[in-house]
């Protein structure tokens, strides 16, 4: 269908654009208080990487939901022969939700 193209283009142009604005970690040494590593877990991310991973969340669900409008808009202005047609090539409801293709 049509929007696949258009829709993976927006797709990897949030997906650069969302790296490109990623905080660099931060220098292991300034993390230290003690000169020594923690042992166990897993340390807290900076306060810019938390704000960032936070965003992208945001702007990779908008752009999910504005995806998914514009299949359920596509697959609604299909006359009845061209929608049996794309249900005879893929499973529609799939594609509909998620923009995969799958077989019937």
């Amino acid at each position: 269908p049509a929007p696949e193209a258009a829709q993976e283009a927006a797709r990897s142009e949030l997906q650069a654009e969302l790296k490109a604005k990623a905080p660099l970690p931060a220098p292991e040494a300034a993390q230290a208080t003690d000169g020594k590593k923690k042992k166990g877990g897993k340390e807290k991310p900076s306060p810019e990487m938390i704000a960032h991973i936070q965003e992208t969340r945001k702007r990779t669900r908008e752009q999910k939901e504005v995806h998914l409008q514009a299949r359920q808009s596509f697959a609604e202005v299909l006359g009845e022969l061209e929608l049996d047609a794309l249900e005879r090539s893929m499973n529609l409801p799939t594609w509909l939700e998620s923009g995969t293709r799958s077989p019937p």
